[in-house]
C-alpha cells in the first residue's frame, strides 16, 4: 500500500468514524427535529401533514435551519467518501488477495442489498420525516467501510509473520 493510498485510508476511517458520533446526536439530541426529505425518499406527503407542519409545527431547536442544513452538507460527504471508500478497498482487496475478495464483496452486497431494503421499507411504510432518517444511507454505508476496513487490517496483521 502507497503513502498516499494510507493517507486516504486514514482519511476515510477518520470520516466515517466523526460521522457515528453525529448520527448517534441526530438519534438522541435532535430526535423531534421534523424535515421534508425528498419525493424519491418519502412516500407522498398527504395535504393534512402539509397543514400541520405549515401551521402547527414548532421546531425544539433554534438552530433549525442550520442543523439540516450542516447534517445534508455531512451526510452526502460521507455518503461519497463511503462510496469512495468501499470501492477503494474492494479494488484493494481483490488485487491483493483474490481468495478472501469474496468475503468483502459478500459483505458488501448483503450491506447493499438491506440498504436498499431499507429505503424501500421506510418508502412504503415508515415516517421518514425526521431529520435522522434522512442520514441512514451515508451511517449503513459507512459501517460498511469501517467493517471493511477492519476486516482488511485483520488479514494484515495475520499476514505479518512472527520472527
Amino acid at each position: 500500500m502507497s503513502k498516499s493510498s494510507l493517507t486516504v485510508a486514514k482519511f476515510q476511517i477518520i470520516c466515517a468514524s466523526l460521522f457515528q458520533p453525529f448520527f448517534a446526536a441526530c438519534l438522541t439530541i435532535w430526535y423531534d427535529v421534523i424535515i421534508i426529505p425528498s419525493a424519491i425518499l418519502c412516500p407522498p406527503i398527504s395535504k393534512e401533514y402539509w397543514f400541520w407542519y405549515v401551521d402547527e409545527y414548532v421546531s425544539p431547536v433554534p438552530y433549525e435551519g442550520a442543523l439540516i442544513a450542516a447534517s445534508a452538507i455531512f451526510g452526502c460527504l460521507c455518503l461519497i467518501v463511503s462510496l469512495f471508500g468501499i470501492y477503494k478497498r474492494l479494488k484493494e482487496s481483490f488485487l491483493s488477495n483474490r481468495k478472501d475478495a469474496w468475503k468483502d464483496f459478500l459483505l458488501v452486497g448483503i450491506a447493499l442489498a438491506l440498504n436498499g431494503l431499507s429505503i424501500l421499507y421506510t418508502r412504503k411504510y415508515g415516517q421518514p420525516y425526521r431529520l435522522y432518517m434522512s442520514l441512514v444511507a451515508p451511517e449503513s454505508l459507512t459501517l460498511v467501510l469501517l467493517a471493511l476496513s477492519l476486516l482488511q487490517n485483520r488479514r494484515r496483521i495475520k499476514s505479518i509473520p512472527v520472527e
